[in-house]
């Protein structure tokens, strides 16, 4: 899922489409994108979604969209928690040439949800709280 203004820019649209990758209408419930996310999950794809649903200003984890969660629980898959680090400001300049910082991804272990109701509000939020809590587990391993 990527957000759909990039799919606006000329060349780069054109590459994620390319690509596997589908819009999504931040800021509201995107049925469509919901849609198409569970169809490819129950077809044995693998769907990545960007959960906080936003890039950081700071550099801090933000608080998760509960978009993630629900689609995994419509679908009945497990979730991959992944931390991307170093993507906060990947590029710096030093004088008149840029630095490129190195992107680390690190891959945790699946979230099994064996008997969650996909229906249930609350299990939904319970959910993101272990996304959440995966993604830091993750980032602090990677820090030492």
């Amino acid at each position: 899922m990527a957000k759909a203004e990039l799919f606006k820019i000329p060349v780069f649209g054109w590459l994620l489409a390319r690509l596997g990758a589908f819009p999504v209408v931040r800021g509201t419930a995107d049925r469509k994108a919901i849609r198409r996310a569970i169809d490819l999950l129950k077809a044995g794809e693998v769907v990545g979604i960007f959960p906080e649903g936003t890039r950081t200003r700071t550099g801090d984890l933000l608080p998760l969209q509960r978009g993630a969660a629900l689609i995994a629980l419509r679908a009945g898959v497990p979730v991959v928690p992944v931390a991307l680090i170093g993507t906060f400001k990947p590029i710096r300049w030093r004088v008149w040439r840029p630095v490129f910082n190195r992107i680390r991804v690190r891959i945790g272990e699946p979230l099994d949800m064996t008997g969650i109701d996909p229906g249930d509000r609350e299990a939904g939020a319970a959910l993101s709280s272990r996304i959440l809590a995966g993604i830091e587990r993750l980032m602090r391993e990677h820090q030492g």
